[in-house]
């Protein structure tokens, strides 16, 4: 018998939107002064961009890897992603042969497992990334963090762009659902 653990999977989750939620306002904590050293920031703040990459990507890979597996065993991510509003985007193709953007969270888990380099970033969006576009919401201005997954398959190269905060909480939904 496999055991998978919905509340293993969901710390992770809890973990990597924390990391990359709490990431944009580092800079507003973060004072480098080499001219005056009684105003450096002490060495956790230093060390914060080396252990906030590995945790990251860490928890990313482990989380991408229990959410495949558990689809593996029990497969329920494809009728899950159909379900989703068609204006929510989980992985979007930048280049590859195959387009397989849209709402495939099994491809984004793939993707994130396979992967040979990594770029996060964060984008200003006017779309909730979990709702899309709302209509009674005008005026919505976010950070919506994005990883850039790079990687090859059969001598082709691939890349795509996950969106961090959609992926995370309906990987969580479908395994719950599931």
């Amino acid at each position: 018998m496999i055991f998978f653990s919905v509340e293993k999977i969901r710390k992770l989750a809890f973990s990597i939107l924390s990391t990359c939620l709490s990431e944009p306002n580092m800079d507003k904590l973060y004072r480098e002064s080499s001219f005056e050293p009684k105003y450096r920031d002490s060495d956790i703040l230093d060390d914060y961009d080396a252990f906030y990459h590995d945790d990251f990507m860490e928890n990313l890979v482990s989380f991408s890897s229990l959410i495949r597996a558990s689809d593996d065993h029990r497969p329920y991510l494809n009728n899950f992603s159909k379900r989703l509003n068609s204006s929510i985007e989980i992985i979007t193709t930048i280049s590859s042969n195959r387009n397989i953007g849209g709402r495939n969270i099994r491809e984004a888990c793939n993707k994130i497992i396979h992967a040979s380099a990594f770029k996060y970033t964060n984008v200003h969006t006017s779309n909730n990334p979990l709702y899309g576009n709302l209509e009674n919401c005008s005026s919505y201005d976010s950070l919506s963090p994005h990883l850039s997954v790079v990687g090859e398959h059969n001598k082709e190269k691939w890349e795509f762009t996950i969106h961090i905060v959609p992926f995370i909480v309906y990987a969580v939904e479908a395994c719950k659902s599931g």
